[in-house]
């Protein structure tokens, strides 16, 4: 997996995808990324994607999501999905690589070219110190629209336990991070290649 190219000012998110997923956690049992690495959360046999967003840099965007009776869909169905829908760009943006970049590359072992991490960028322009890298601080820190809180309501839940209304709301949290991430992403990377 490549990493964004800092010394290469040419390169245009406009050939990017945005990929958020959410996926299932659980402070009641101790099954949260703060207690433990990325590799064994996502090795688990506990671990889940609920579902996946994607945002183009046009606005276009896709939602992965399971159907409303649907149990969860295994592997193999989120990498044939987001196989599909990023053989038309040349590189993921995601806020958290770590997180969202291990799930792509060694979950669902999907070949990615190119990747760019909002939250390395952040840290990177020094944005970091100014409160925080997790993407509700980074969009107040830069002035962007605030990130909703819909995540709380998902803790300990698998997807067939949302209602419809909830299944909604989720969605269109997912759909929110997505576009957080790609305004972070033209902030950040027009200070690289305009310097």
């Amino acid at each position: 997996m490549k990493t964004f190219d800092l010394s290469d000012k040419s390169e245009l998110i406009e050939k990017y995808l945005v990929v958020d997923f959410e996926i299932y956690w659980c402070t009641f049992t101790g099954y949260e990324l703060g207690k433990m690495s990325v590799e064994q959360y996502c090795r688990a046999r506990r671990f889940e994607i609920l579902l996946a967003c994607a945002v183009a840099f046009n606005g276009k965007a896709t939602t992965i999501a399971l159907p409303p009776e649907g149990e969860p869909k295994p592997l193999a169905y989120w990498k044939q999905k987001l196989t599909e829908i990023l053989a038309d760009y040349d590189g993921v943006i995601c806020h958290n690589a770590y997180v969202d970049g291990f799930i792509l590359g060694d979950v669902l072992k999907i070949p990615i070219k190119k990747l760019i991490c909002t939250n390395i960028l952040a840290r990177w322009h020094g944005c970091s110190r100014l409160g925080g890298v997790s993407l509700a601080n980074q969009s107040k820190t830069l002035g962007i629209y605030k990130k909703g809180d819909f995540i709380v309501q998902s803790n300990g839940r698998r997807w067939p336990e949302f209602n419809q209304t909830e299944r909604e709301s989720f969605i269109k949290y997912c759909l929110q991070d997505c576009y957080l991430t790609l305004e972070l992403a033209k902030r950040l990377t027009l200070a690289l290649t305009h310097s």
